[in-house]
This record gives C-alpha cells, structure tokens and sequence, in this order.
C-alpha cells in the first residue's frame, strides 16, 4: 500500500480491503507469490495464470483464420497469390513446436 500512495505521489491510498482481495487473486493465477515473511513477489514464469489463457486466445484465433481460409478457398476464390506466405507461415508454426 505505500508502494502504491509512493507512485501516485500520494495522491491515492488503496486500503486493504482493496489491496488484499486483489493479491489473492494475483496469488490464485499464479502472477505473484507470498513469501515466507508475508510479503508478495511477482511471479516471471512466462506461460503462467493470465499469459497461459492469452496464449489459448491466440490459438483460438488462428484457428478461426484458417477457418475462413478453408472458407475462402474452398468458394473457388483461390489463394494463389498468398501460396508463398501460406508456406512461410507453416514453416513457422512447425519450428515453435
């Protein structure tokens, strides 16, 4: 809580009843942790809590493009033009796995 009325140059105070909730919370999506002398630390594993669901988004979302690529191509509309990057793109997707 003075870290926080700190950075806003004192302007605003967060009380416990706001601050405490929002570390549990933090503490349940794995984002921070508690120390064994009671104080938080951020957590910096990257694929953990809030970055694992965005990264599910992400694919989700690709998922729905190649959908509408399926889409497009099978209208006969052709994706000759993109054939190059289509490659590319699946070169890509097979060196992260």
């Amino acid at each position: 809580m003075d870290k926080l009325e700190e950075k806003s140059k004192v302007w605003w105070r967060p009380s416990p009843g706001s601050i405490y909730p929002l570390l549990d919370e933090l503490t349940k999506e794995k984002l921070v942790k508690k120390r064994s002398d009671g104080r938080y630390e951020t957590v910096s594993n990257k694929t953990s809590g809030r970055e694992s669901g965005e990264i599910d988004g992400v694919i989700t979302n690709i998922e729905s493009n190649i959908s509408y690529i399926e889409e497009v191509a099978s209208n006969g509309k052709g994706l000759k033009q993109c054939s190059k990057r289509i490659d590319d793109i699946i070169d890509r997707l097979k060196k992260i796995k």
